[in-house]
C-alpha cells in the first residue's frame, strides 16, 4: 500500500512538471494564432516546423513564421522567374517578388532586434506586393497564383504575429 501511494505521488509530480511543458508549446501557438486573421493557417504552418515546439515566446514564433514565409516567397520567385523568361506578363510579379525578399529581411531584423514596428510595416508591404502580383496574373493559367496567395495569406499572419510584439 505504501509503495502504491509513493508511485501515485511520483506520477502526479511527474505529470504536474512535464505535462504543462508539453502542452505549453501548443498553447503558445494556439494563443498566438487565435489573434491572427487565419488561425488555421497559422497553426498549420507553425506546427509544421519542429522549432515551434521549443519556442518560448511570440518573438520566437514570429521568427519561425517569417522563415517559412521567406522559403515560400523564394520558391514562388523562382517559379515566377522561369515563367517571366518566356512570358512578359509575369513582369509585375517578378518586380514585386524581388523586393519581397528585402521586406522579409527587414521583418527578420526588426523582430530579432526588438523593432517590431518596421517588421510589421514590411510584412504589410509583402501583402500589398502579393496582391499586386495576384492581380497581374489572375488571367494566366499557372500554379503561381496559388503560391502567391499562400505567400499573401502567410504574410497577413506574420504581420498579425509581429503586431503582438508592439
Amino acid at each position: 500500500m505504501k509503495h502504491t501511494i509513493s508511485l501515485l505521488v511520483l506520477q502526479i509530480a511527474f505529470s504536474s512538471i512535464f505535462l504543462p511543458l508539453a502542452l505549453g508549446d501548443n498553447t503558445l501557438i494556439q494563443t498566438t494564432c487565435n489573434k491572427t486573421p487565419d488561425s488555421n493557417l497559422c497553426t498549420k504552418v507553425l506546427q509544421s516546423d519542429p522549432r515551434s515546439s521549443s519556442a518560448t515566446d511570440v518573438q520566437g514564433l514570429a521568427v519561425i513564421a517569417t522563415d517559412i514565409l521567406a522559403k515560400n516567397a523564394t520558391v514562388t520567385l523562382q517559379q515566377i522567374t522561369s515563367f517571366f523568361k518566356t512570358d512578359p506578363l509575369y513582369k509585375m510579379c517578378f518586380e514585386s517578388y524581388i523586393t519581397v525578399k528585402i521586406d522579409i529581411q527587414v521583418i527578420l531584423e526588426g523582430v530579432s532586434k526588438g523593432n517590431p514596428k518596421f517588421a510589421e510595416q514590411s510584412a504589410s508591404d509583402v501583402v500589398t506586393k502579393a496582391d499586386t502580383c495576384g492581380k497581374s496574373i489572375q488571367s494566366l493559367k499557372s500554379d503561381v497564383g496559388d503560391k502567391n496567395k499562400f505567400v499573401h495569406d502567410l504574410a497577413l499572419v506574420v504581420a498579425a504575429i509581429v503586431r503582438l510584439l508592439l
